[in-house]
């Protein structure tokens, strides 16, 4: 039931967002989209298509689109679009008003931390940062308003397929899938190229640095049950295995920060919420 936006920051095809809204059903009748959201052109992917081999980039057209938009020459915005007139709205205003009448405001990033353009492993990254404070700056809200920054990591750390830059202690799938004694083979795929991802172990030093230029307040640890897969579904912390227990003691002993939701597989309602224990909250 709540309001979604699209924040002036976002970058837009909007025959992609047209066939997602018709497919989520009732979203269009919630949905906002600030005017100057920029607008990924249709010349903008084959322009994009030397950085797929350069360094593993999607080549979809968001960093032309996003170039567009800072040159101030070519830039189409979401204003321009007629499809999409109806959802238009300032995105900060929505905000602030929201947060101003005691509601609750949640930006959610795109990609990790180490694609940030400005702290991420250059030139292996991706057009824009993705940090916390940016977020903010994208939706149009001061970062004063954010009171919790949840930091989400993965136990296997990934990266897209090709030439996508350094992955330390980098492993394969059959190694994921052995050591978690999965039946099954493990395996994932990117939603865009659909080639099979790059997976690494898990790097605590990364996570420090993460933890420390987004100021988090809060870890979700995601995919448990790659570390054994008898933890996969399961919903309580009690019943997790005993490495699983140890993994999650030691990444808030070396941060200090609290793990409080732990997802244990792929389905929506496989994990776990601490926030109640860890936080007093809801």
């Amino acid at each position: 039931k709540c309001k979604l936006a699209i924040g002036a920051g976002g970058i837009i095809s909007p025959s992609v967002l047209l066939k997602e809204i018709e497919e989520c059903g009732l979203t269009k009748d919630r949905l906002m989209i600030d005017p100057q959201a920029v607008v990924i052109q249709d010349t903008f992917s084959e322009q994009e298509r030397q950085l797929t081999k350069l360094i593993g980039s999607t080549g979809v057209g968001v960093g032309i689109a996003v170039a567009s938009k800072v040159s101030r020459n070519d830039a189409l915005l979401v204003r321009d679009i007629s499809e999409l007139q109806g959802m238009l709205g300032s995105v900060s205003d929505l905000s602030s008003t929201t947060i101003g009448q005691g509601g609750k405001v949640l930006i959610e990033g795109s990609q990790g931390f180490m694609l940030s353009l400005h702290h991420g492993l250059y030139p292996y990254v991706t057009s824009r940062d993705v940090t916390a404070s940016s977020l903010c700056g994208e939706a149009g809200i001061g970062p004063i308003h954010g009171s919790e920054v949840i930091l989400v990591i993965r136990t296997y750390p990934i990266r897209v397929a090709g030439n996508s830059g350094p992955l330390q202690d980098e492993i394969d799938w059959d190694i994921v899938t052995r050591e978690s004694g999965s039946l099954e083979p493990l395996q994932e795929y990117t939603t865009v190229t659909g080639n099979l991802r790059r997976i690494g172990r898990f790097n605590l030093n990364e996570v420090k640095r993460a933890a420390a230029v987004n100021s988090a307040t809060q870890i979700a640890l995601t995919f448990v049950d790659y570390l054994n897969m008898n933890d996969q579904g399961v919903q309580d912390y009690a019943t997790l295995q005993s490495k699983t227990h140890v993994f999650v003691q030691e990444i808030e002993h070396e941060l200090q920060i609290p793990v409080t939701l732990i997802g244990t597989g792929p389905r929506f309602d496989d994990i776990i919420d601490l926030r109640a224990e860890k936080l007093g909250k809801g």
